[in-house]
């Protein structure tokens, strides 16, 4: 993503220099390396403070995750909402949506909640619900996009504007259930 805007955090997210640094950092190790494949040391290390000193501000991992998730969430909604606000047809819509992505990957990361929908299973349940929460958003606003853009006569596409965001087109196929029979012409 872009750098970060300025906005008020989550409820429950610490406001102050250290937490955001923590939190900056935490980030990014979860996008290059996965949640589990960084620990409290890790951060300590890149921020040259004790693991102790880390604690003080999450106490434990699984808060940081949550308060990552959070922010994280927050930001990509405030994108969501600016996109929502130009003036724009649905298809610059959804261009604008795949470019909120191609700029993670651009920066040789990968989406905070993609990195962690990987490790679903494995993360405490408070992150899991805050995954579900995240991609609730997308899946409601991608819907919503769909919508106007078929209202418009901008996008054509067979199933309803929900399967399409979510690619639940269950529609049979000779080789079985498929998405691929479904069209979208942008």
């Amino acid at each position: 993503m872009a750098p970060r805007r300025k906005i008020a955090p989550p409820p429950g997210i610490p406001v102050n220099d250290a937490a955001t640094a923590i939190l900056d950092v935490a980030e990014q190790l979860a996008q290059t390396r996965g949640y589990n494949g960084f620990s409290y040391a890790d951060i300590a290390a890149k921020l040259g403070v004790t693991k102790a000193s880390l604690h003080y501000h999450f106490a434990s991992k699984a808060e940081l995750g949550r308060a990552l998730i959070s922010r994280y969430h927050a930001v990509f909604g405030a994108a969501l909402d600016a996109i929502d606000q130009r003036p724009i047809p649905p298809p610059a819509k959804l261009q604008q949506y795949v470019q909120l992505y191609d700029g993670v990957i651009r920066n040789d990361r990968m989406c905070l909640c993609g990195m962690l929908a990987a490790e679903y299973t494995t993360l405490p349940a408070p992150m899991q619900e805050g995954l579900k929460t995240f991609f609730d958003l997308n899946e409601r606003w991608l819907t919503s996009v769909l919508q106007q853009g078929r209202k418009s006569g901008s996008l054509v596409f067979t199933e309803s504007a929900n399967e399409r965001a979510t690619g639940n087109n269950t529609k049979k196929t000779p080789a079985g259930p498929s998405t691929a029979s479904a069209t979208c012409s942008i």
